[in-house]
């Protein structure tokens, strides 16, 4: 049987990471199409849009992918798994080439649909989603997510944590709730970026990053009405912040 094929829609870096646990770290970053969500918000268009996928994706095997991450002159001692929802796809082959060869493997998800490969990931971003993108979490499917990814993980240095991005007031209640049901886990705030090159394209680089620091001290001083996110991290989104709303950093 043929391998499977899978929609890689940017492969790129290295570069660092912008938020959540793994922000600075430094990070090569495969983007999979595909998504079980379309959420209004989402940075990624071009990554959940059909007609985006068919038109961008290169449809490689996990073995090519490797190859390509091999084959950068520079590397980073991670790679991060995002999309779209990169747990769509069986990456288990993937995963296991890339820790024999001494990387860390991150994951980033809406926490939908478990793969027993995402138990081997050394780092598992869980980043439901809020009133402020325009979907609804399913808290049944999320509860079995992190159960299982929990369940999973035979290494205690791995991490599993909780990452919310917060546009409105309803995200940081959504937010407060989950970091009350989760207070096990670590919990990320990170500021909702509605600045999206497909609304706001006549915006400058510096208007960007005005607007999202803006957001960002909205963020901060709202944060304190809740009481369960007194222990959340609270964090801008460092690759807006330097590149703006480009694709691929």
């Amino acid at each position: 049987m043929a391998a499977e094929k899978l929609p890689v829609i940017e492969l790129f870096g290295p570069t660092v990471q912008g938020e959540g646990a793994m922000i600075g770290h430094q990070t090569m970053f495969i983007r999979f199409g595909g998504c079980d969500f379309d959420c209004f918000m989402c940075d990624s268009r071009h990554a959940i849009d059909k007609d985006e996928i068919k038109k961008n994706a290169k449809y490689l095997e996990q073995h090519e992918i490797y190859a390509c991450i091999e084959s950068k002159k520079l590397v980073a001692p991670w790679v991060t798994y995002s999309g779209g929802n990169p747990c769509l796809w069986d990456l288990e082959v993937l995963t296991d080439l890339l820790q024999r060869h001494l990387f860390k493997v991150a994951v980033e998800t809406q926490g939908t649909y478990f793969k027993p490969w995402v138990a081997k990931c050394n780092v598992v971003t869980v980043s439901p989603k809020g009133p402020g993108m325009g979907e609804k979490c399913d808290r049944e499917l999320l509860k079995n997510f992190i159960s299982h990814t929990a369940a999973g993980m035979v290494n205690t240095r791995n991490n599993v944590n909780l990452k919310i991005v917060c546009f409105e007031d309803g995200d940081l209640e959504f937010a407060n709730d989950l970091a009350e049901e989760y207070h096990t886990l670590d919990i990320y705030l990170s500021v909702g970026n509605p600045y999206l090159t497909h609304s706001m394209v006549s915006l400058t680089l510096d208007e960007q990053r005005r607007k999202l620091l803006d957001k960002f001290c909205w963020l901060v001083d709202e944060v304190f009405g809740y009481k369960a996110l007194r222990r959340a991290r609270v964090l801008p989104q460092l690759h807006v912040l330097a590149y703006g709303n480009k694709v691929g950093v």
